[in-house]
């Protein structure tokens, strides 16, 4: 199972055409996506619900 961090990265890179070169760029856009979540206290998409 890939982890959440792992999945969003190429679905970004998908999204944007699978441009090459430009990797890093949809990680670290990923990587704010999560941290913003978090930041807000949002469950991340996938998780159990809580109740």
């Amino acid at each position: 199972m890939k982890s959440r961090s792992g999945t969003r990265p190429y679905e970004l890179w998908d999204r944007a055409g699978r441009p090459e070169g430009r990797e890093l760029e949809f990680w670290h856009q990923a990587e704010r996506e999560l941290q913003g979540r978090a930041e807000r206290g949002a469950p991340q998409k996938g998780s159990p619900d809580p109740t």
